[in-house]
């Protein structure tokens, strides 16, 4: 029975990874990751779930378009919409405000569309997220949990 360190699970046999104090928690993350990611269980359902979230993002976008009549195909969301995602988690603007108009504008552009209707898309888009994300908050201020965490039990005297 052959048992797998840490190291090897990784497949970085570094030993300076882990006493290194630049990248000892880095290690340390990567190594747990790699366990979820790539265990029998959980590792297909993670991977399941992360690809629905970008499917869920493309279909939300999908809907914009359709609610504002642009003439764009549902492939070219698929196209177009996940590598504006990911540009739009580059930490220079709040929530990707501004960067994501200028992207999404973009690649309308470039993919031959209306560069207009890409701005029009993203600002509508965000806006979706904002509402649902501040209905999302609201749940989560008002929910059971969060009011028994800020109630402390009384003390006799």
């Amino acid at each position: 029975a052959r048992v797998r360190t840490e190291s090897r699970w990784m497949g970085l046999n570094w030993p300076w990874l882990k006493r290194w104090w630049g990248t000892h928690h880095l290690h340390a993350c990567s190594v747990i990751a790699n366990r979820v990611l790539f265990c029998r269980e959980r590792g297909p359902k993670i991977a399941s779930l992360s690809l629905l979230v970008h499917v869920l993002t493309v279909v939300i976008a999908w809907c914009v378009v359709r609610s504002i009549a642009a003439p764009v195909l549902f492939g070219q969301l698929v196209q177009l919409v996940p590598p504006v995602m990911l540009i739009t988690m580059v930490p220079i603007s709040i929530a990707g405000w501004g960067v994501r108009e200028a992207t999404m504008g973009l690649a309308f552009g470039y993919a031959g569309l209306m560069s207009n209707e890409g701005v029009n898309v993203s600002l509508l888009f965000g806006a979706v997220y904002f509402v649902v994300g501040a209905f999302g908050g609201l749940v989560w201020i008002l929910s059971a949990e969060k009011a028994a965490q800020g109630v402390e039990p009384k003390q006799g005297p």
